[in-house]
């Protein structure tokens, strides 16, 4: 792809638009939503939300043809791994406004495939989801990371986990970021390769996994890196993201993702050219059961609304049954009803309170106190 012939059709687009794209080096995730629903706000198409921020701004149309677009990079993702016609495959992302379901069934549809789409926790109990993966003796999970974990315990307390991953060839991850050591516990609890995908709602359908554990991204989209106050071909930075054809007729120009990376162009076994290795956030975002959690926007409302508190720490951890969990640790003399009162407007998942006579922030790997810890990993 070439970024002339973008910021030239960019130009062409809207020659008078206040926002043109070539005049900003590089665009905010948030100005290429409001550019993407102001273009879309009377188009046919479905309306998805992402699984984070549920109808709170993160709200998108896709018009046809984009996800035709993204359901055939799909499947051309989903090609890389080893499926094949006939396989029964278990879809457990999340089923309503979140894209990646429909991406993969219909993609899977194409290829052959049978689809059980159970979708998430919150479409089918987890337990009934662990009865149907012991009788049936699926190919392929798809899901995300932290669900198959959950999945695993569960399983494994019930005894079936043996059956459920009799025929099972690979897994199939997304949604969030797949740490090392979360490809090693799904590894080592269900026993076959996981090859893991990689988009966002602003951008659906990126990159994908092949049998060489490399993560490829789509000859629609073009990767460039930020590092510094440069940008780059390739190397570590922040991937900042172009397309000219992944939105119709609009074209995506040099979107920061806030994903730091490493982008690589060196040819890979498979036939694909670049690759991507995915290293993690560069804000304080987590996600919590499938739930984009704003760690910033909940410290400043701890601060505000709580000011006797003098410590504190945030941590995403697994409890004893492998559900995701947020504990706030804080001195022993914190105010526990009105800390309640003040998060529960705002998370959207429950929080643990745990409190200690002192509180010693944890180090990081730089010798810096942290104020946020993700134990899960």
């Amino acid at each position: 792809m070439d970024l002339d012939r973008l910021l030239e059709a960019a130009a062409a687009r809207y020659p008078d638009h206040p926002r043109e794209w070539p005049s900003v080096p590089v665009c905010t995730r948030e100005a290429w939503l409001a550019l993407l629903a102001e273009e879309h706000a009377h188009a046919p198409g479905m309306l998805y939300s992402s699984s984070g921020s549920t109808g709170s701004g993160r709200q998108l149309l896709y018009p046809s043809s984009v996800r035709d677009g993204a359901t055939k990079r799909a499947e051309r993702f989903l090609e890389l791994a080893p499926l094949q016609s006939g396989d029964l495959v278990a879809v457990l992302f999340g089923f309503g406004m979140f894209p990646p379901a429909h991406f993969y069934c219909d993609a899977l549809a194409n290829l052959g495939c049978q689809i059980s789409p159970l979708g998430s926790g919150r479409n089918t109990r987890s337990d009934l989801t662990c009865e149907w993966l012991a009788q049936a003796h699926p190919h392929c999970l798809i899901a995300m990371p932290t669900y198959l974990l959950r999945l695993a315990h569960l399983l494994q307390r019930a005894g079936t986990l043996g059956s459920a991953v009799q025929k099972l060839q690979c897994l199939i991850t997304g949604g969030e970021i797949l740490h090392p050591s979360f490809r090693e516990k799904l590894l080592r609890d269900f026993g076959v390769p996981v090859y893991d995908h990689y988009g966002m709602l602003e951008a659906p359908m990126i990159g994908g996994e092949c049998s060489y554990g490399n993560m490829h991204v789509s000859s629609e989209y073009y990767c460039e890196v930020l590092s510094g106050n440069s940008i780059r071909s390739s190397g570590p930075g922040i991937l900042i993201l172009s397309s000219l054809n992944a939105w119709g007729r609009l074209p995506m120009l040099r979107v920061f993702t806030g994903d730091e990376v490493e982008l690589r162009n060196q040819p890979c076994a498979c036939g694909y050219s670049s690759s991507l290795r995915i290293k993690g956030r560069v804000d304080n975002l987590r996600k919590v059961h499938g739930i984009l959690i704003d760690l910033d926007f909940i410290a400043k409302r701890i601060r505000t609304e709580v000011p006797e508190i003098s410590e504190y720490y945030i941590e995403s951890m697994f409890d004893d049954n492998s559900r995701e969990i947020v504990v706030l640790h804080v001195q022993s003399d914190a105010p526990t009803e009105i800390l309640h009162s003040a998060l529960a407007p705002i998370f959207p998942v429950k929080v643990s309170i745990q409190k200690a006579r002192e509180i010693v922030l944890p180090v990081g790997k730089t010798g810096k106190p942290q104020r946020y810890v993700d134990s899960r990993v």
